[in-house]
């Protein structure tokens, strides 16, 4: 009897989403700007800063993740703007909760550097900083509730 349950609401499920969709419990991820990845994480970017993926979930806490492009040049300004500290080897996993919408969420081991975790009023922050293309940095950010 229990396997029969299984099965029904395994099929009504699968009719729940639209073709080629997966079925998710939660909102689905909606992508997020520059300017809102500021607000939520308390950070001032530069100008010349360009947002690579932004995404905002939610399923019984909410989940802000963003990948971020700098010139290596704008690290220190950014760093000192935000109160941030002098980044450290980082290693071990950073998931990203919205990584099925952001196929591009890679930090690989090695070169990345990290910031301790910050807390905030409202959420918590954590950034890692990668060698990007050329002279650049990527900055991979997550924010989440308390």
């Amino acid at each position: 009897m229990r396997a029969l349950l299984v099965v029904v609401v395994a099929l009504l499920l699968a009719g729940c989403a639209p073709p080629g969709q997966p079925v998710t419990l939660g909102d689905r991820p909606r992508e997020v700007s520059l300017v809102e990845v500021g607000k939520v994480a308390d950070l001032t970017f530069p100008p010349e800063a360009e947002l690579l993926a932004g995404w905002y979930s939610y399923f019984q806490e909410w989940h802000l993740a963003a990948r971020v492009r700098l010139p290596r040049a704008a690290l220190p300004a950014f760093r000192t703007t935000n109160g941030l500290p002098e980044p450290t080897r980082a290693s071990g996993e950073f998931r990203n909760p919205a990584s099925d919408a952001d196929q591009g969420w890679r930090p690989a081991d090695g070169e990345v550097t990290g910031v301790p975790k910050a807390t905030l009023p409202d959420a918590t922050r954590s950034l890692r900083f990668q060698p990007g293309d050329g002279d650049t940095v990527v900055v991979y950010l997550l924010a989440a509730d308390v």
